[in-house]
């Protein structure tokens, strides 16, 4: 995150790193990301 501007580090409790992209948040908060 620190090499990304505005970049935000978010944590799924009790996901690993590759079952963050099948979290059932994960698609909502990226788009709310990209849309600032």
């Amino acid at each position: 995150a620190r090499l990304i501007p505005d970049g935000q580090l978010i944590v799924y409790p009790g996901t690993g790193h590759l079952g963050t992209f099948r979290h059932k948040r994960f698609a909502a908060d990226v788009a709310a990301f990209l849309s600032g």
